[in-house]
């Protein structure tokens, strides 16, 4: 089974904590191309997916940070 992941939100998961895709690929233990694919909307698998899940699990967001960030809307 494959999941698409929200681009969006996966963005604003990263923007929260300061992370780039080549750290979340290093944290997930992936290639940096998985998280670009994962940027683009492209299929994953449950446990790629489950292992960027843990990765951002690992890195708190900045505090405040919230507050400067916008939430993208999809058109």
């Amino acid at each position: 089974m494959s999941i698409v992941v929200e681009p969006g939100q996966l963005r604003l998961e990263m923007a929260r904590r300061g992370m780039d895709q080549a750290v979340l690929a290093r944290l997930a233990g992936c290639a940096p191309a998985t998280i670009t694919h994962a940027m683009h909307g492209c299929r994953l698998t449950e446990v790629t997916v489950a292992r960027i899940a843990r990765a951002l699990n690992k890195v708190q967001p900045i505090p405040g940070i919230d507050d400067l960030l916008t939430i993208e809307k999809p058109n």
